[in-house]
């Protein structure tokens, strides 16, 4: 082999070799793009994940609140079912007291057109009584 020949023989291995080079760097360089692309997507998820993380212990936070309000709300409706149970039968007693009452006074009203009619009679036996005794006076 000649001179000229293993020179050629040597640019064309250094030519290779710096191809190769090349082309490994841009390997390299391509992962490296690629890895930094994949930093950037997992740190983009991971901001999302917060994000989404933090809106749903918002959301776990208000519907709490709300389960806490409808809770009162329940113990409210009670007790103004119980407040007006209660004010029904004090009603349902008041209506029982007063149809006794009514009762009584109809009967006393009874009495009194007895007694009335019981003093109407008597009035009319003292007023003949008492023109019997004024007639009989007058005879006198």
């Amino acid at each position: 082999m000649s001179a000229f020949q293993e020179t050629q023989d040597i640019g064309d291995l250094q030519r290779n070799a710096a191809q190769q080079l090349t082309n490994k760097q841009e390997e390299v360089n391509a992962g490296v793009l690629q890895e930094e692309r994949q930093k950037t997507e997992r740190d983009e998820f991971s901001g999302q994940v917060t994000l989404l993380k933090d809106e749903l212990a918002q959301k776990t936070k208000e519907r709490d609140e709300f389960s806490r309000q409808v809770t009162l709300l329940k113990d409210e409706l009670a007790q103004k079912t119980k407040e007006r149970d209660e004010f029904s039968r004090q009603v349902t007693l008041l209506k029982d007291d007063l149809a006794e009452k009514k009762k009584v006074i109809n009967q006393q009203d009874k009495e009194i057109e007895g007694l009335k009619k019981e003093l109407g009679e008597k009035d009319e036996v003292i007023a003949k009584v008492y023109y019997t005794l004024k007639s009989v006076n007058l005879k006198k």
